[in-house]
């Protein structure tokens, strides 16, 4: 929703609009199902835009002179008709080459994290063909302004006020009507639909037609870990069956380029224990990249051996390790 947002906005839309998770019936659990990282997210990139004269941004899709042929990592650049102002959008790209055309001579610039509202100064660019890094190999926006202008300025501003999100260690993920995000976020493409049900008093998910829907996808927010930054992603599923599941098994993101032996790494359970009627499966997960690379944008999926299974809950710790990725440190 992130990219799609930014993409849009710096191309040409007048607008966008969001749905998320059926709030449009506004049921008893509206305001929770809002309660999703993708809120924020469009919420930082409202502040940005209204922090400059957004209005008088024009697309200039043809001053980036470095565009990728992948459609996935197609960058966007707006730009006002004096030059005085631009803004570009990074998916996934080491670097921007434009070409601002101004005989102004420099360009203050600012990076700002789109997921966290996190921002850093860049160096001078120079007018004509500037060529400017990334921080780091996530999604990037970047704001280009005269010397002088309080365009950055207010930037800053309008994102001093974002309240930083703690990063931690463990994040869980329950499926009652009214359990509020807790840094995991339930996907449902074709292959992976779920419904809630409620058994023995706890409420749970469940795959009714196992052979369809034999996984259960999860998405761990960006602001936790996103593109690399992990040594490794602990992954525990408490559940109940109709059979063994002597074929389960944990599919991640992994460390690599797209290709499906990375994007679902396959790793089998390292442990499990049986809690009353429940039976709890651990994973592990080596240098989990965790780029939403998955379908519907998830990070990682379980396998459920096609099998009808009630899980009830699915928990993730994270060890950081020095991959890079920008990743925060970790605190209990």
């Amino acid at each position: 929703m992130r990219q799609t947002a930014w993409l849009s906005l710096l191309s040409g839309a007048v607008g966008y609009t969001a749905g998320i998770n059926e709030v449009y019936a506004w049921e008893d659990d509206a305001l929770v199902k809002m309660d999703v990282p993708s809120s924020d997210e469009v919420a930082l990139l409202g502040r940005v835009l209204r922090a400059v004269p957004w209005w008088r941004l024009e697309p200039a899709p043809g001053c980036i002179r470095n565009q990728p042929g992948e459609a996935a990592r197609l960058m966007a650049f707006a730009i006002t008709p004096d030059r005085a102002l631009g803004l570009a959008y990074l998916p996934e790209n080491a670097s921007i080459e434009i070409d601002l055309g101004s005989p102004a001579g420099r360009y203050a610039t600012l990076w700002v994290n789109p997921a966290t509202g996190a921002c850093q100064d860049g160096p001078m660019a120079t007018a004509g063909r500037a060529s400017l890094s990334a921080p780091d190999r996530r999604d990037w926006v970047l704001v280009l302004a005269l010397p002088g202008s309080p365009a950055l300025t207010q930037v800053r501003k309008a994102l001093a006020s974002v309240p930083p999100l703690s990063a931690r260690a463990e994040v869980a993920i329950t499926f009652g009507k009214k359990a509020r995000p807790d840094g995991l976020v339930l996907k449902q493409p074709a292959d992976g639909r779920v419904t809630s049900t409620r058994v023995a008093g706890v409420d749970c998910v469940v795959n009714e037609r196992p052979q369809r829907n034999t996984y259960l996808y999860l998405d761990l927010d960006d602001r936790l870990a996103f593109r690399g930054g992990l040594q490794r992603m602990r992954v525990e599923v408490r559940l109940q069956s109709d059979s063994p599941l002597t074929g389960i098994r944990l599919e991640y993101d992994a460390e690599g380029p797209g290709e499906i032996a990375n994007v679902y790494r396959s790793v089998p359970p390292a442990w499990r224990k049986q809690e009353g009627a429940w039976t709890v499966v651990g994973f592990t997960a080596e240098q989990p990249y965790l780029g939403n690379r998955q379908n519907a944008g998830a990070d990682f999926r379980v396998f459920l051996d096609r099998s009808i299974c009630l899980v009830s809950e699915v928990t993730v710790t994270l060890e950081r390790g020095a991959l890079g990725g920008g990743t925060p440190g970790w605190r209990r």
